[in-house]
């Protein structure tokens, strides 16, 4: 019921000069009918204003053309009550949209399209909620003019409200999505829209008087695209398909807009004579659209005004002549009043400046005894800081002092290997301390030389001397947040640590390799490669060690995924992919 109407309202909503409200045969009601419920609503307006009966009146009345009528019932409907919650105030704010399109009144327009972006989470109702949100992507596309949150409404609708709206409202929205697209001039995405959209209710080429106004909509986008990616041949194509089936179904502003566009093309592809001889027939077709009425009614407007605007200046012109002789009769007393107010109006400026002068002294002292105020305060913050990482670098290497001597308390290898990766893990944060004392920065450090003294420190931790392992650090210099490094500190020691330990076993030789780069805007890749003897049997997910379960949890935190890759034959290969936060 609801939707085939809101499936109407949001197909022409997207063309500004559709002249007739669209509302579904379902609302056509009798004459009768229609008294009926204006009884109801004369007795109900006693106790209240009945929403309900409201909507059903303004959709009756809009399906009749009755505009002015339609559009009280849908105010009364919207406005019932301060709470934004039932369906017919919702369905009512977007048909008074719909309204105030149509009818040109654009800054109504705009007052609806808010309130809809503003309530639109209330809506419980799927249907109405998911052709809400078109409306709230027109209002983020043209009042906002904020393209990104218009498509990423548009998208939404497609993945997932695509169950709760029909094939008409499917197809509009991606051809929405492909003007958004064309207008950030992402001419690809734009393309793979229309596709799409296409796709839903495909053109009939044969057939021009049976393609629709949005399929209409749809040709005029794929021409421009086209030729925007160099396709002339297919921009000429869809261009022509276009004008011909506006031309067949007599859409006169259709064929004003086919025409403009053959002569915009026929311009680029420096055809001169054929963009103007549409560009002319462009400005013919224009003339007929025009409503002539009100053509007439401006020009007697300006009549009017260029009549009373001569008026005028002949009356200025005798009042100069007039004011001419009695200058010549007053001028030394008009001299007297004139010199009396030029030093009056001098010493009122002089009292002001002065006070303004004070005003600023005062001003400019107080911030200087702030700044002093604030700079002390900034450098104080700087020692507290400085000491704070130096002593939390300081207990962090008596922890890990206190675990070496634990350590070598014990026989147990096994004892021994969880105390040396717990120390490990202990230097890599005393290091990154150490490193934002040294660089006086709080926020972010140059990874490259942490990244190089923390593999050598575990290098040499685990060094074995029967062992001709080589160690090889690629990481461009990059300044990474406190936060990231930390984690990413963490994840290093790690991987290299079990590299270390377990990939080179039964073997005299190898290689390992870290690698850092940064493959987007804010996303980076760290991988460590080995080519020792790989994973030799599968591993039990419920028996991973407590390093790979950190490496995973810390990438998680870095909105990160880990990959690994292993064979016995090429080693194994780590894969971080992290952000910067």
């Amino acid at each position: 019921m609801r939707i085939l109407f809101i499936t109407y309202i949001l197909f022409y909503s997207n063309f500004n000069y559709s002249q007739k409200l669209i509302i579904s045969s379902e609302f056509n009601y009798s004459d009768t009918r229609i008294d009926s419920l204006n009884h109801q609503l004369t007795q109900k307006n006693k106790t209240g204003i009945n929403s309900k009966l409201h909507y059903q009146l303004g959709m009756a009345y809009g399906y009749k053309q009755e505009i002015i009528r339609s559009t009280q019932h849908f105010l009364f409907c919207a406005n019932d009550t301060n709470v934004y919650n039932t369906e017919y105030q919702a369905i009512s704010n977007l048909m008074l949209t719909y309204i105030y399109t149509v009818t040109g009144k654009i800054e109504d327009r705009n007052k609806y399209l808010s309130i809809i972006a503003k309530n639109y989470t209330k809506i419980k109702n799927d249907s109405t909620y998911y052709s809400s949100l078109s409306y709230v992507a027109g209002y983020y596309s043209t009042v906002k003019h904020d393209l990104d949150s218009a498509i990423l409404f548009r998208k939404e609708i497609i993945n997932e409200g695509v169950k709760y709206i029909d094939s008409t409202t499917l197809q509009s929205t991606y051809f929405n999505l492909a003007s958004n697209y064309t207008t950030l001039r992402n001419f690809d995405s734009a393309f793979v829209m229309l596709t799409k959209g296409l796709e839903i209710d495909p053109i009939n080429k044969l057939n021009p008087n049976g393609i629709n106004r949005q399929q209409m909509f749809g040709l005029h986008l794929l021409s421009n695209n086209y030729l925007q990616r160099n396709n002339k041949v297919m921009a000429i194509e869809y261009a022509r398909l276009f004008s011909e089936s506006a031309l067949q179904q007599n859409d006169t502003l259709y064929v004003y807009h086919s025409y403009d566009n053959l002569s915009m093309i026929f311009s680029k592809i420096n055809q001169f004579d054929s963009a103007y001889h549409y560009k002319y027939k462009a400005l013919k077709m224009y003339k007929t659209y025009v409503n002539t009425d009100k053509q007439k009614a401006l020009d007697k407007v300006n009549i009017q005004v260029k009549y009373e605007y001569d008026k005028k200046l002949d009356s200025l012109r005798n009042d100069k002549i007039i004011q001419e002789k009695n200058s010549e009769l007053s001028n030394e007393k008009q001299i007297n009043t004139i010199i009396k107010r030029t030093l009056l109006i001098g010493l009122i400026i002089l009292i002001g400046l002065t006070l303004l002068l004070y005003y600023l002294y005062k001003s400019r002292k107080l911030i200087s005894k702030q700044k002093k105020q604030l700079s002390k305060h900034l450098k104080q913050n700087d020692l507290l800081l400085n000491e704070a990482h130096h002593r939390v670098k300081n207990n962090l290497q008596v922890i890990s002092s206190l675990l070496d001597k634990q350590a070598g308390l014990t026989e147990n290898e096994e004892v021994k290997m969880i105390m040396k990766s717990g120390q490990n893990r202990i230097q890599s944060m005393a290091l990154l301390h150490q490193y934002l004392n040294n660089e006086k920065s709080f926020y972010s450090i140059g990874f490259e030389t942490y990244a190089k003294e923390l593999c050598k420190l575990i290098f040499d931790s685990y060094f074995d001397q029967s062992k001709n392992l080589k160690l090889i650090i690629d990481v461009q210099e990059h300044k990474l947040e406190v936060n990231t490094t930390i984690s990413l500190g963490f994840i290093l020691n790690e991987l290299l640590s079990n590299a270390l330990l377990h990939a080179f076993k039964n073997r005299t030789f190898g290689s390992i390799t870290i690698v850092l780069r940064k493959i987007d805007t804010n996303l980076f890749k760290l991988t460590v490669v080995d080519d020792g003897i790989g994973k030799q049997t599968k591993v039990d997910p419920l028996k991973r060690s407590l390093g790979l379960e950190l490496v995973d949890g810390l990438a998680w935190q870095l909105n990160g995924s880990v990959i690994t890759k292993s064979s016995s034959e090429n080693g194994t290969k780590i894969e971080v992919s992290f952000k910067n936060k």
